[in-house]
């Protein structure tokens, strides 16, 4: 069974995911100095794997909050899954740095080794970025990722006159 400990540490994590970058990876850093997250642990994301606490930071958050002014995810929901894993459900959300909102919802899979974490696994809803910048929910990555390019490069400019 997940240690009350570790289900308290989840509650307190996702507590701190809120803000810009620094406060993001303050909280994630936090997680790991209270043995929460393993140095060494796998960071499964729809668009693949990331190995190590620190390339979740240089590869997930830093990418994340560049493009966004404001994110957060709340946990709506933290239990026990099995022996050795907890769910965790809930919404995240936030603005670009273009002024778009958006909000969506996930499921987070923390597996644990007693109590720290070796892999979190996450589920997100469909279509959260497309419908932020105004495109088809169906919208494939790379059509999101040129939309975001562009609207980041236009706020940009929109600030420098």
């Amino acid at each position: 069974m997940i240690s009350d400990t570790a289900i308290s540490n989840l509650h307190g994590y996702y507590n701190a995911l809120h803000g810009q970058t620094e406060a993001i990876v303050q909280a994630f850093n936090d997680a790991r100095a209270k043995g929460l997250i393993a140095d060494d642990i796998e960071w499964v994301e729809p668009f693949g794997t990331l190995h190590g606490a620190d390339a979740v930071i240089r590869d997930l958050f830093r990418a994340h909050t560049t493009a966004m002014s404001d994110l957060f995810f709340r946990a709506d929901a933290i239990f026990p899954a099995n022996e050795t894993c907890a769910c965790v459900i809930g919404h995240t959300g936030g603005a670009l740095r273009t002024g778009a909102e958006l909000s969506g919802q996930f499921v987070h899979v923390w597996e644990f080794k007693d109590s720290t974490a070796i892999r979190m696994t996450t589920f997100n809803e469909d279509g959260v970025l497309q419908r932020a910048l105004g495109l088809d929910p169906r919208a494939d990555e790379a059509q999101a990722m040129a939309a975001l390019r562009a609207a980041l490069q236009h706020a940009s400019d929109s600030e420098g006159s």
